[in-house]
């Protein structure tokens, strides 16, 4: 998952022709849940190739699995969070 957005960031777009959307592959592999895929996210994220709603919708459902907590200081974190 993580070459991917590396690719993302270098190749630009990928070609709608192809057989299976990168969208379609980031829900296949959400759906399994590996943390180590999920935190790769970001750089699907960033790469600005994917509409700006899907991007953060999926980054922020990412961030929630891997509760993000442990991205940020407790002294930051909201109370429940």
């Amino acid at each position: 998952m993580e070459n991917i957005g590396h690719w993302l960031h270098t190749d630009g777009q990928p070609d709608p022709r192809s057989s299976c959307s990168p969208e379609a592959l980031w829900a296949k592999r959400f759906a399994v849940g590996r943390r180590e895929e999920l935190s790769t996210f970001s750089w699907w994220f960033s790469s600005g190739c994917f509409e700006e709603t899907w991007s953060i919708d999926n980054y922020l459902a990412a961030l929630q699995t891997l509760d993000a907590g442990h991205l940020f200081p407790t002294a930051l974190r909201t109370e429940g969070g």
